[in-house]
């Protein structure tokens, strides 16, 4: 893939467009594309025109089985392995789960392929090697591949001098995009617990946003978590401390967030989000079953399962996928555009067959259980400018009906009826009085139209019926 890409980056102007077909298999060298990049996988392994599983019933793997296809390298495979900064000056240590990326540089997109998790890049030795570690951590692996911990623990007992802190564990990218973008049957395995910063390099997203972007998510598999807390490091007996009480250390997440584009040097961008399920079956007058595997967001906990309410706190591995914020920091200045009809299709679908998200978010945990579910949309920084799509809905998050259900679930995420609306023009306010009675398990937020003239953070787009809310 690397010398293909180099050399379609020599020939063609970026304004044209190559496709890329990969092979089966492990791939741990990282590749920038200066023009149109589409990435075959192998989509055939997953499922298409076809219904998701009943996800509200317990042990429930999806019809793809999509932690097979990363443990047994069935479709290309790309490493995330760890590696290590240490700051001799400052004495400050930071673990990066530093993922094999693919950087899109004219938009495309990419069909079938996985991003293999922390924990199963560690433990696989025979088709990711020793060298795609960190220089400092690598020898450490043959004696520790079967524990994410041990392995730092091992690393951190041989730091013999007092003073150092380890500051941060974090996720590095997957994909960096621009332009038109489309994910689509991609696994994205859990890198991370703790938090990045721009002080440190990078956020840690999924999706890192690096200029204006449609983003498009049809088919995409969230798969579990990594935890680590306190007690968990550091190792008895080693010199090195935890800075900040593991603030941006400690805790179980599939990763910081799923899309941001801050960083140190980055502008205002414009970004487009939307879950189109634009795949139907089974037409019925102008109506149409999208409550398709290609059309929804999986989250899945760390054995392939759904994610399940019951276990949304859960400590062994039935926690579905978390993250801190579902849209993380975006650069100052920038445009989001999502909710409505352009993100999760409403009209002319049969009642009981709308597509969006599959399963429930597990609880953010960091250094403590936050009690609900990630956040939708961090606040970071301002101002920010939030747009809505004219539609039927004002709501980003919407849910998949399961098979057989009649709007059985509440199917769009808004707003619960005793929460007080935001009063003043461009400011919001937490969507739920309890975070949890919304059926996703998303903390997710309630937008006045208008300026706020305190932040100037501005909230835009159609209302419903009129109203002057929507919701992100």
């Amino acid at each position: 893939l690397t010398r293909a890409s180099e050399y379609a980056n020599s020939i063609l102007s970026e304004f044209e467009s190559a496709t890329y077909v990969l092979a089966n298999g492990p791939y741990y060298t990282s590749v920038t594309f200066n023009h149109i990049a589409n990435i075959y996988g192998s989509p055939s392994s997953f499922s298409t025109d076809v219904e998701i599983a009943n996800y509200t019933q317990a042990n429930t793997t999806p019809n793809t089985d999509v932690k097979s296809l990363q443990d047994n390298l069935s479709v290309p495979c790309f490493a995330t392995p760890i590696q290590v900064g240490v700051n001799d000056i400052n004495q400050r240590i930071t673990f990066q789960a530093n993922s094999t990326y693919m950087r899109f540089n004219k938009g495309g997109s990419i069909n079938g392929i996985c991003w293999v998790s922390t924990e199963r890049t560690l433990a696989d030795t025979s088709n990711f090697p020793d060298s795609i570690y960190s220089a400092n951590i690598r020898n450490y692996r043959s004696a520790n591949s079967t524990s994410l911990a041990n392995l730092l623990n091992a690393f951190l007992a041989d730091i013999d001098q007092a003073g150092y802190q380890l500051h941060k564990f974090y996720g590095w990218p997957s994909i960096y995009i621009k332009d038109e973008f489309k994910v689509k049957n991609t696994i994205f395995g859990a890198k991370s617990p703790g938090i990045g910063s721009t002080g440190y390099g990078r956020l840690g997203p999924s999706v890192f946003v690096e200029g204006d972007a449609d983003l498009s998510l049809q088919g995409v598999y969230l798969l579990g978590t990594v935890r680590l807390v306190d007690g968990d490091l550091p190792a008895l007996g080693t010199n090195v401390t935890i800075y900040g009480n593991g603030v941006a250390v400690y805790g179980e997440r599939h990763s910081q967030c799923f899309v941001a584009s801050r960083d140190s040097n980055l502008r205002g961008v414009k970004l487009q989000i939307t879950i189109p399920g634009t795949n139907r079956i089974n037409q019925s007058g102008a109506n149409y079953e999208r409550n398709l595997d290609s059309n929804c967001i999986h989250i899945l906990d760390s054995n392939g399962k759904y994610g399940l309410w019951d276990n949304r706190a859960d400590t062994t591995g039935s926690r579905g996928a978390t993250f801190k914020e579902f849209i993380g920091e975006m650069a100052t200045g920038s445009f989001i555009y999502s909710g409505g009809y352009g993100s999760t299709y409403g009209g002319f679908t049969v009642d009981g067959h709308h597509h969006g998200f599959a399963g429930v978010f597990g609880d953010d945990c960091g250094s403590n259980e936050k009690g609900h579910g990630p956040d939708s949309i961090s606040d970071v920084l301002s101002p920010l400018f939030l747009y809505r799509f004219n539609s039927y809905h004002d709501s980003f998050f919407q849910m998949a009906d399961p098979p057989g259900s009649s709007n059985a679930i509440e199917n769009k995420i808004t707003y619960d009826s005793a929460v007080t609306l935001p009063a003043n023009p461009g400011t919001r306010v937490a969507a739920w009085t309890d975070s949890q009675n919304n059926a996703l398990n998303i903390y997710n937020f309630v937008y006045r139209r208008g300026i706020d003239v305190n932040t100037g953070n501005l909230v835009g787009g159609f209302g419903t019926g009129g109203s002057d809310y929507f919701y992100l």
